[in-house]
């Protein structure tokens, strides 16, 4: 969770380790079973990352986001609502982000499959499904 609250960081070396820490912790044998159950005190920490105009932190937000979804799969699925906002937010006003955006949006529908499809859809409706 610390690192979570650590993608707010603006301070070297801070957030530095925050991020890496994250990484790796996402990525360690087992992240899974240990992230699912405190995915709902991950949330608002990386919504508040989302929500930032620093373009660092909303990139290692958006990057957080996408190892959390390929960590929790379809778990995180009843979250995404609080989440999508933002990313919308992002693919209308800021071209340069849009690849990346829509890149993590179908890491999201991949690992969380239709029922993540149905959100994602519901609150960013320009979305294309990967599996059209």
């Amino acid at each position: 969770m610390n690192c979570f609250e650590g993608l707010l960081e603006t301070e070297h070396p801070y957030s530095f380790v925050a991020n890496q820490a994250l990484k790796e912790l996402m990525e360690a044998p087992g992240a899974s079973e240990k992230t699912i159950p405190i995915i709902p005190k991950l949330i608002m920490p990386l919504r508040m990352a989302l929500l930032q105009g620093d373009e660092n932190i909303w990139t290692r937000g958006l990057n957080a986001l996408k190892l959390l979804s390929e960590t929790t799969g379809h778990h995180l699925n009843q979250h995404l609502h609080v989440l999508l906002a933002q990313l919308n937010k992002k693919l209308t006003l800021n071209k340069r982000v849009r690849e990346t955006v829509i890149n993590v949006l179908q890491v999201m529908e991949e690992r969380g499959g239709k029922e993540a499809l149905e959100v994602i859809r519901s609150k960013i409706p320009t979305y294309t499904s990967i599996y059209m």
